[in-house]
């Protein structure tokens, strides 16, 4: 009697438990098949189109720009400093005297070099007037010309240290600030004043070996300045360096710009276009439409629905691009001119999912954009 109560027990057991486990069950199953088939939310967001565009075939760089001329003033003999003849920030032409150190001592000392220079002159001509007469030997007569011509050496040299105690420019420019000043003494090899010639100024200035043969001497450029915003300076490729770099790859390259105005200083930094003539015609999208993986570059093309014509989805599509120019990228492979492609809110976006687009605030990508001072 006991067995079969305890059997009538367990059976009861395992019903209830039983109907609450299946309960569970199709409440699960009920759930996860709500889920699998309730649709997925339009996800909003900006489309561009696949453009056709002339874009010119200027090459850009970056440089710093250098004087043709630039040195700090230095003299070769030290002393004293006398007289100061410029002004800081003046312009000065080739020749103009700059500084004077004293020179008292060694005036001195030419006047006596002078002296001795002329009485062994006068011993020449004595001499020359022996010899004549054959008074004099040979070796004597050769003793007295050397000697004239050492003190006539021994003069010039003197001379030549004197001049050295006047310091000028070597040439044309604009000096910089004053770093000496009058009664100090001055060593050999110290400097006194920048010197730089402004017009025309040099931009240096590399680009990849790939684009060697877009560079030529001659070429047009335009370089512009932070200090300048807005103003382009124009001037030409001078020089192109014959060997390229192993270490960057990269080719060096000069160019001379025009500055009438001396707003150009050497040390700037400048941004170069140099101006190819021609145009190439290419495929291009906002650089925000691209989304750039491990596995490839590429975009989510919008699409009419399969299912509802009325309905927009997007598809993710692998393209190849090339050159970049302001804010747009070049296509080489993967897209038609005319497509429209997803430009924003790319991050949401998957194959298939539905979008709505809205363009009420336009990005307005541009090929030469401005940069917002920070």
């Amino acid at each position: 009697m006991t067995f079969k109560r305890m059997l009538i027990m367990l059976g009861a057991c395992l019903i209830v438990f039983g109907g609450v486990f299946g309960m569970k069950f199709m409440g699960s199953k009920a759930m996860n098949d709500y889920f699998d088939n309730m649709p997925t939310p339009a996800v909003t967001i900006l489309s561009a189109t696949v453009e056709r565009m002339q874009w010119s075939r200027d090459v850009p760089s970056v440089g710093s720009l250098v004087a043709v001329n630039g040195t700090d003033i230095t003299s070769q003999a030290g002393g004293i400093v006398d007289t100061i003849h410029f002004t800081a920030g003046s312009q000065v032409e080739t020749g103009d005297l700059l500084v004077s150190l004293e020179t008292s001592t060694e005036k001195a000392e030419l006047a006596q070099l002078k002296a001795q220079a002329d009485i062994a002159e006068v011993n020449l001509r004595r001499a020359r007037d022996l010899i004549k007469r054959k008074v004099l030997s040979q070796s004597e007569f050769d003793q007295t010309k050397a000697e004239a011509a050492a003190a006539r050496a021994a003069a010039d040299a003197q001379q030549a240290r004197l001049d050295q105690k006047e310091v000028r420019a070597p040439f044309a420019g604009v000096l910089g600030i004053r770093q000496i000043s009058v009664g100090e003494y001055l060593a050999a090899g110290a400097p006194m004043v920048s010197l730089q010639s402004l017009d025309p100024m040099e931009i240096e200035f590399a680009l990849p070996e790939a684009r060697l043969s877009m560079v030529d001497v001659g070429l047009p450029i335009s370089v512009s300045v932070d200090a300048w915003p807005g103003e382009s300076f124009s001037g030409q490729v001078s020089v192109i360096e014959p060997r390229i770099d192993n270490a960057t790859r990269n080719f060096r390259a000069r160019g001379s710009v025009s500055n009438p105005e001396g707003k150009l200083r050497a040390g700037m930094f400048g941004r170069i276009t140099i101006q190819r003539p021609g145009t190439d015609s290419v495929l291009a999208i906002p650089r925000t439409s691209i989304s750039y993986d491990s596995f490839g570059t590429s975009v989510f093309v919008i699409q009419k629905a399969e299912d509802d014509a009325e309905k927009q989805v997007v598809n993710q599509r692998f393209i190849r691009i090339g050159k970049a120019r302001g804010d747009f990228v070049e296509v080489l492979e993967g897209l038609e001119e005319g497509e429209q492609i997803a430009s924003g809110g790319l991050l949401k976006l998957r194959n298939g999912a539905p979008v709505i687009i809205d363009n009420s605030v336009p990005t307005e990508p541009s090929l030469n954009p401005d940069v917002a001072d920070t």
